[in-house]
């Protein structure tokens, strides 16, 4: 029996705030104590040999921190260029800290590194590495460290970026975090490809994608910015600013995507005009900033010189720099229905029918399995010979703020999406006697373990 999870983002709360700023964006252990309880009692019913649960990807989250502030040290480099020993090291090691160290997280990782505790047969935990805990594999030291956490078995070596589900040691399900279907969170585009390799060069995974640039300097930093520029003081008295603040720390969670500045927009207790007063200077701050740092500028020039248009447009502005006259509120109501409109993220079911490992081993692989959108889908990709073969998005396991379809309304809701895959000889309640495979799908949300 095969269980994957994705996307916990496990993340310090701000250090350094007033405590009563601080806003934790990590779920309650006891929703995983739950998962824990229940899917021991699926092994159990469904007479499983043994359990693996796969955690794809983006379970710490690594871009999220004030300690990229600190001095002018960042991530966003070739792993190569982290030698051990390194003030870039040293940063990952103290953050893994103190991700750790949080409460929530603190009791969650107990419970991991005890889950063979809960289950009757054999159990494995893996691990895969996303876009957002890309750094964890820097050195040998931070991928001890992540191993040690976790409670698996500790040593130096490369934690991989898929796994390949074999039971009986047939090929059955294919699992990676999924932002290789997205190329501005990596560093190679295989939007145009036939397939896509199941094998990618490590080479690859290294690299820096843009996004790891613009979740620090731009998602991460508008919240920094915004306590920099008002105080702590200030906004915890000052109940428009608070609101504000609030917005600002949650509006990543925002789905979709592109409806983030319609959500900072719409702030309550302010009108759109009152949130801009406060916001429009943390934005031009950040503009500013992005248009002196040489790696957002050198991704740009290759966007452009791939035929992008967005990006020769953003290197034209950031070039002349309109802003310092000021942006108008109609302008920037603008700009919000236009990323409402043409921005998202690429769908992953296109990318995972187009997945290599769905034409090997006489299409023994039944499913793709991907999460990085916080999406939860099922999707037919293919079917051959009366063979269905799925993607499976594992979705998040985090807050998540949905949007109506108007733009004008948001709720705030946990999700709790995971997948399990029975082999051979398991799930005995199918109505064939002996399945080869099936699999159950949950995609639930709660808003029971909102804070």
């Amino acid at each position: 029996m095969l269980i994957a999870i994705s996307d916990l983002h496990f993340v310090e709360c701000p250090s350094g705030v007033n405590g009563s700023l601080t806003f934790n964006r990590n779920l309650e252990p006891k929703a995983y104590y739950t998962f824990a309880h229940t899917m021991a009692r699926e092994a159990e019913v469904n007479q499983a040999t043994h359990v693996e649960l796969v955690l794809a990807g983006d379970i710490f989250e690594m871009l999220k921190s004030s300690i990229w502030y600190e001095d002018e040290e960042r991530p966003y480099i070739h792993l190569d260029k982290i030698t051990p020993g390194s003030l870039l090291e040293s940063k990952i090691l103290k953050l893994l800290d103190s991700i750790a160290e949080e409460d929530r997280v603190g009791e969650t990782l107990a419970l991991f590194r005890n889950l063979s505790d809960y289950f009757k047969v054999p159990f494995k935990l893996r691990y895969l590495v996303g876009n957002h805990d890309r750094i964890v594999n820097a050195t040998p030291a931070t991928r001890r460290k992540a191993r040690m956490m976790l409670g698996m078995t500790v040593d130096d070596s490369y934690i991989p970026h898929t796994y390949t589900y074999q039971p009986e040691g047939i090929p059955l399900a294919f699992i990676r975090h999924g932002h290789e279907y997205d190329p501005s969170n990596f560093s190679k585009d295989y939007r145009y490809k036939e397939h896509i390799p199941t094998h990618i060069p490590r080479e690859v995974y290294d690299a820096a994608p843009l996004g790891d640039f613009l979740a620090i300097e731009f998602g991460n930093k508008l919240s920094y910015l915004f306590l920099q520029t008002y105080g702590p003081h200030a906004i915890k008295n000052n109940e428009q600013l608070r609101s504000l603040y609030d917005r600002i720390t949650e509006f990543d969670d925002v789905r979709p995507l592109s409806a983030t500045l319609h959500f900072l927009l719409t702030t309550p207790g302010l009108t759109p005009r009152e949130s801009w007063h406060y916001l429009e200077p943390i934005f031009i701050e950040t503009l500013e900033l992005l248009g002196e740092n040489s790696f957002f500028l050198k991704e740009l020039k290759s966007y452009g010189e791939a035929g992008s248009a967005n990006a020769s447009s953003i290197l034209t502005m950031l070039r002349l720099r309109p802003w310092r006259k000021g942006f108008p509120l109609w302008m920037v109501w603008r700009v919000a229905k236009y990323i409402n409109k043409n921005v998202g993220l690429p769908s992953s079911e296109l990318y995972a029918g187009r997945e290599e490992a769905l034409y090997q081993n006489g299409s023994s692989v039944r499913c793709v399995i991907s999460g990085h959108t916080h999406t939860p889908e099922v999707a037919l990709v293919n079917t051959k010979q009366e063979i269905e073969q799925y993607h499976i998005n594992t979705g998040t396991w985090r807050n998540v703020v949905p949007t109506s379809l108007d733009r004008e309304h948001f709720g705030r809701i946990k999700s709790l999406a995971h997948v399990v895959l029975y082999g051979p000889g398991e799930n005995t309640s199918s109505p064939r006697s002996v399945p080869t495979w099936s699999f159950d799908y949950w995609a639930g949300y709660s808003q029971k373990f909102f804070n």
